[in-house]
């Protein structure tokens, strides 16, 4: 599976996005690490098939929150949820066909930390 890490081997927060979203995330877990929240982001690069032993193994232990940032009702949300099975995994849609803001993906990132 070809995928994207960033900031994971300190991370305590984990969050997932791809396609159009992942843009905006990396630039929120940029900011949010500026504000003290030790975040990484997984990126998917194909949703089919996932290497779901794969994905679990390549993000640090530390991370106990998963949060799934995706422009829909939570297709990957459901991967996620039970590939972190042993994690809190959160759901964060941002239903829009405009691009979520920085502002957007930290405010839904916050109500989980």
């Amino acid at each position: 599976m070809n995928r994207k890490h960033t900031m994971v081997d300190d991370a305590e927060v984990l969050l997932v996005s791809y396609g159009s979203t992942a843009r905006t995330v990396y630039a929120a877990i940029r900011e949010l690490r500026r504000r003290g929240v030790k975040a990484g982001m997984l990126r998917p690069k194909t949703l089919w098939p996932l290497d779901e032993e794969r994905i679990y193994n390549s993000v640090s232990s530390r991370i106990d929150r998963v949060v799934v940032i995706e422009n829909n009702m939570g297709k990957l949300f459901l991967d996620m949820k039970r590939i972190f099975r042993d994690r809190e995994v959160y759901s964060a849609p941002v239903l829009s066909l405009e691009l979520p803001t920085v502002k957007e993906v930290i405010e839904a990132v916050e109500q989980w930390l």
